[in-house]
């Protein structure tokens, strides 16, 4: 007894029995017996005895099932498998977008079912083209055979993309230049090439390479300058002296801030937003100053010029605080101010302090001497110029260096001040009252009660509020010129802030029962009074990021606000 399959599906291809008929041919066995027959009084069989004669015969049973109709049922293996994993790929690729933080883990099932779909394809292809030509046979198989080839490469390219490069660049923080992808991507291609023409195409390569060789030759002769910049772009990218968005200097080539790098070129881009393409060679070969390498900080390290006659020690300090209040000055490393020596006519100040944006070096000076400018004036310190004495600071010459710093001075330039007669600036500035704070010193708390209005004439202060997590958080510094608790002295609110000194730090402070008398003389005034005050509280919130709707509440809204307060609080009825 046996079993023959081929002749199983040679009998389910003929459809012998047709699955409409909700049956199905399970196996088919053949065996063999002997068959009686009666002679029927044949004459050739008058000497059998009995008259039964005796045959060997072959049977052929069939074995069925019940069966209902399916379209599955219809459909072969290979074409199964090729549809499946055809839709698995294309719903993993489409996936893969949304679930970017398992793309190493997806890529694994991208080459199982890469591979399945292949496999099933060649399958499917070879059994369609078996129905023609041999030609075409062949030509399946070849065509398969170079996709064995080409699509191990495509994963092997992708592979490299999401273990290779975007862990290094998630790593590091920059972004790998496209010369370097690109390199590997050709490298992992032109080795698939090779395997194609030495294997599929069983061509001999040593042949081939002699014949390229010559032609390499002549080209690499007349492309010898691109060359030299592909291999120096590669080393470049293989030493990593500078990355994309770096801030550098080539050379003596301006300095600018990378946007690519090229198989030819390293493209920057300079303070006037043009482009500078530097030859890799070139860039190789040069000295490189990368202002943002191992981190963004950098130091800048301006001269300051000041008259001999003023003491060093005093001078350091004022730099210092100018320093210490600038913006964009950072607070670690910690600026520096030393004496760098005396000449035949000025004492030369070296200051030195750290910034984090290269981007915005001049924007940055331009704050710092602005804020040297301001500290100098104040404390009445003369600049020196060579061959002659000029004193460069505004208003400096009119009232000299010791007038700079007088209480009647100070008041005149604080805006909130300036509806005042000069007769009611006076009399403030008798009754100014002087603090000295220490560094670390706390000036006011915030939520507490307070009455008066503090300037700034030497030193600096940092402002703190407390944050969403009950910590205290430094949003701003001030130094000379700025004042603080202006609210507090007009309105009688709770001070909104903590203002802690940061280092030695000289104050003026006004009070409430030294600014009624003249609030009540000039009611007028105080219409112009909250208008500064509702610049200055808008410029405050804005500043210290607090959670006020400016579009509901117009300027104009709280201007008045401000006005009833100060009316409530300096007990002005009769204001209209």
């Amino acid at each position: 007894m046996g079993e023959t399959k081929d002749v199983l599906e040679q009998l389910r291809k003929n459809k012998v029995l047709s699955p409409a008929s909700g049956w199905a041919i399970e196996q088919i066995k053949f065996f063999q017996d002997v068959a009686k027959k009666y002679s029927l009084g044949n004459p050739e069989y008058l000497n059998v005895q009995g008259g039964i004669v005796e045959y060997s015969q072959f049977n052929a049973g069939l074995q069925i099932k019940k069966s209902e109709f399916t379209l599955r049922g219809k459909i072969p293996y290979a074409y199964n498998m090729f549809v499946l994993s055809g839709i698995f790929i294309l719903l993993i690729n489409i996936l893969s977008k949304k679930l970017r933080k398992f793309s190493q883990g997806i890529w694994f099932f991208q080459a199982i079912l890469a591979s399945i779909l292949l496999l099933s394809a060649e399958v499917v292809l070879i059994d369609f083209s078996s129905e023609f030509e041999a030609y075409n046979m062949k030509l399946v198989i070849r065509i398969f055979d170079i996709l064995w080839w080409l699509i191990p490469a495509f994963l092997l390219n992708l592979a490299s993309e999401l273990f290779i490069w975007t862990p290094l660049e998630e790593k590091s923080g920059r972004l790998i230049p496209n010369i370097v992808r690109l390199f590997l991507a050709f490298m992992i291609y032109f080795m698939a090439v090779v395997g194609i023409i030495a294997f599929v195409y069983e061509q001999a390569l040593t042949s081939i390479l002699a014949t390229s060789g010559v032609i390499a030759m002549i080209i690499g002769l007349a492309i010898q300058i691109n060359i030299s910049n592909i291999f120096s772009g590669i080393a470049i990218n293989i030493e990593r002296p500078f990355r994309i968005n770096d801030w550098v200097q080539i050379g003596n080539f301006e300095e600018g801030k990378i946007v690519d790098i090229t198989w030819r070129t390293t493209r920057l881009k300079t303070r006037a937003e043009c482009i500078l393409s530097i030859p890799n060679s070139m860039a190789s070969e040069s000295p490189i100053l990368n202002f943002c390498y191992p981190d963004d900080a950098y130091w800048l390290w301006p001269l300051v010029y000041v008259h001999p006659m003023h003491p060093p020690a005093r001078v350091k300090k004022i730099l210092l605080d100018a320093l210490l209040s600038a913006d964009q000055v950072l607070k670690e490393p910690a600026p520096i101010v030393f004496l760098k020596g005396i000449n035949e006519w000025a004492a030369v100040y070296w200051i030195a302090f750290c910034a984090d944006d290269y981007g915005k070096k001049y924007f940055i000076l331009e704050n710092v001497w602005e804020r040297v400018w301001f500290h100098l004036n104040r404390a009445g310190i003369t600049p020196a110029v060579h061959r002659q004495e000029i004193h460069l600071f505004k208003g400096v010459n009119e009232r000299g260096g010791d007038e700079a710093a007088k209480p009647i001075t100070l008041l005149q330039e604080v805006d909130i001040f300036k509806p005042f007669s000069q007769q009611a600036k006076r009399h403030l500035s008798e009754r100014l009252r002087r603090h000295r704070f220490a560094p670390d010193d706390v000036i006011v708390q915030q939520g507490d009660a307070g009455d008066s209005l503090f300037i700034i004439v030497e030193g600096v202060v940092g402002i703190y509020v407390l944050a969403d997590d009950g910590k205290s958080k430094e949003v701003a510094r001030l130094g000379a010129g700025n004042f603080f608790g202006e609210m507090a002295l007009m309105t009688g609110e709770d001070r909104t802030a903590t203002v802690i000194s940061v280092v030695d730090t000289y104050l003026f402070e006004i009070t409430q029962a030294d600014i009624a008398p003249l609030m009540a003389e000039q009611p007028e005034v105080s219409e112009l009074v909250s208008k500064e005050l509702t610049k200055r509280q808008l410029v405050t919130q804005q500043h210290l990021h607090t959670k006020h709707d400016t579009e509901t509440d117009s300027k104009h809204t709280l201007s008045q606000q401000i006005l009833n307060r100060m009316e409530n609080f300096f007990g002005l009825n009769n204001h209209k």
